[in-house]
């Protein structure tokens, strides 16, 4: 994933789960789940959807992962991936650090 790509939706993410929330419109559960269903995809993608929603969750709420456990136990399976993934640098330092935040361990164990 190139770099540019990855904090464009990282970008448009963030605003979507934010700007419901300040909206006053959803809670942070539903927030993400709006995030979840827009940005869907598959592999990769799915992958950094994942991990960018599901740190949001735990920046802002960590007791909603519970919630989330399948999305959680799903981007675990995937994180399994990360070290055999070409990808720009940054964009792996940002992922990781989601990951950190969510699975609560160093680094996806390969």
């Amino acid at each position: 994933m190139e770099r540019a790509d990855y904090f464009e939706q990282r970008c448009n993410m963030v605003e979507m789960f934010y700007g419901d929330i300040v909206d006053g419109t959803y809670t942070v559960g539903q927030a993400a789940g709006r995030c979840l269903e827009a940005f869907q995809g598959s592999g990769r993608n799915e992958l950094v959807t994942l991990s960018i929603v599901l740190a949001l969750i735990a920046r802002r709420e960590p007791d909603a992962l519970a919630r989330f456990s399948g999305d959680v136990e799903r981007l675990a399976a995937l994180a399994k991936n990360v070290p055999q993934m070409q990808m720009n640098a940054v964009v792996r330092d940002w992922l990781m650090e989601d990951l950190r935040r969510v699975l609560g361990k160093k680094r996806p164990s390969a």
